[in-house]
């Protein structure tokens, strides 16, 4: 039984990933084209591609979950506030993480890797959304800080790529430097899975013995000024959210049972 449940799951992540690269392929290539043609208005153009990305994120949880290939519980959409935005920032353990953050938050501006902006799968789709690359850290900070004060959320990875497997989340200033840039509530996101999948180590067949299983929590909204401290200059300020940063998210995350975290180490 068990070697047909992992050969079933096996399968369904092999048709999870095709539909992945084939649904992106057709809607980079003919989807958001087309939308960004027939809406000229680049705002509303905008704003539709990147509910049809979060549309599309969610049909493919969906499906991954229907296949078998995993489980997953969202927790505190409640304390993302209608109408209010936020610097969305959360962990990042797997690859997919943020097939469910745009899933969750559809609205939101979202900040991605030069090499999948570059990408020709996905250079139509990013393009189209309005999303930004990192190729250029001045540029992206000014664009993310520009964004955020025009009444958009954000989200980004303060890590900047996914977490090495059992290793302690370590943060970089970029986030934290948007965060005191722009002045706005920060919504933490902790991201567990369990056991782990699709890590920086694990290729796409390298699934576990078991289902994942992953949890979302969205936390309470952050005040970023209490974290900011007084009268700081910026690059002060700055290392000093990110300092804090890492604490709470270290603090949660072993509190969900990370693998590899350890809150005496706080």
């Amino acid at each position: 039984m068990k070697y047909i449940d992992y050969s079933l799951r096996w399968l369904g992540t092999a048709v999870s990933f095709a539909l992945f690269g084939l649904g992106g392929a057709i809607q980079g290539l003919i989807v958001y084209p087309l939308i960004r043609t027939v809406i000229r208005d680049r705002e509303r153009s905008r704003r539709i591609c990147r509910r049809w990305v979060g549309f599309s994120m969610h049909l493919f949880v969906r499906t991954m979950r229907t296949l078998g290939v995993l489980d997953y519980e969202i927790v505190g959409r409640a304390r993302a506030l209608e109408g209010q935005n936020y610097l969305i920032l959360a962990n990042h353990p797997s690859l997919i993480d943020v097939v469910f953050l745009l899933s969750i938050f559809p609205d939101a501006d979202c900040v991605v890797k030069d090499s999948i902006a570059q990408n020709p799968f996905f250079y139509h789709l990013i393009r189209a959304a309005g999303y930004i690359s990192n190729s250029d850290s001045v540029v992206m900070l000014d664009h993310a800080v520009t964004r955020i004060n025009q009444g958009e959320s954000l989200i980004i990875f303060p890590e900047g790529t996914r977490t090495q497997s059992g290793k302690i989340p370590n943060f970089n200033l970029g986030a934290s430097a948007i965060a005191v840039r722009a002045d706005c509530d920060v919504l933490p996101v902790f991201i567990s899975c369990e056991p782990t999948t699709l890590t920086r180590q694990d290729r796409w067949y390298q699934i576990p013995d078991a289902k994942v299983k992953f949890r979302l929590a969205i936390q309470p909204p952050v005040d970023i000024v209490t974290w900011s401290g007084d009268n700081c200059s910026l690059r002060a300020a700055t290392r000093q959210v990110n300092a804090r940063l890492e604490s709470y998210f270290l603090e949660g995350l072993t509190q969900a049972g990370f693998p590899g975290s350890d809150v005496s180490q706080i």
